[in-house]
């Protein structure tokens, strides 16, 4: 089979399964959204990116895109840090306290 055939049918399957797959990316980054909650308000203290990142195990970048939007839906604040304004710390608002109590309800984890 040559490469042209694959390629063709691995956008055919793209477009038929593209709701599928996108359901699936949103369950999965509302899941490492819930995680980062999850261990801020455990932390219960303002965090440093880096050591987030360090902490769950995942990408700067994937750590990145989920604390912009965790940031747009009020959650969490990203405070720059006054020695070293490449570093950033990370805490949760009174939302996101509320709604990271509701997610650990709903896992059943304890709070």
């Amino acid at each position: 089979m040559s490469l042209d055939v694959l390629a063709l049918e691995f956008t055919d399957m793209q477009l038929k399964y593209s709701k599928e797959i996108s359901a699936f990316l949103d369950r999965a980054s509302a899941f490492g959204q819930d995680r980062i909650l999850i261990y801020l308000y455990k932390e219960n203290d303002h965090i440093l990116v880096g050591d987030l990142t360090n902490e769950l195990q995942m990408s700067t970048g994937r750590i990145a895109n989920i604390l912009k939007e965790l940031e747009r839906k009020g959650y969490i604040l990203r405070i720059q840090q006054r020695e070293d304004k490449r570093k950033y710390e990370v805490c949760l608002t009174k939302s996101g306290e509320n709604y990271s109590r509701r997610i650990i309800c709903r896992y059943g984890c304890e709070s």
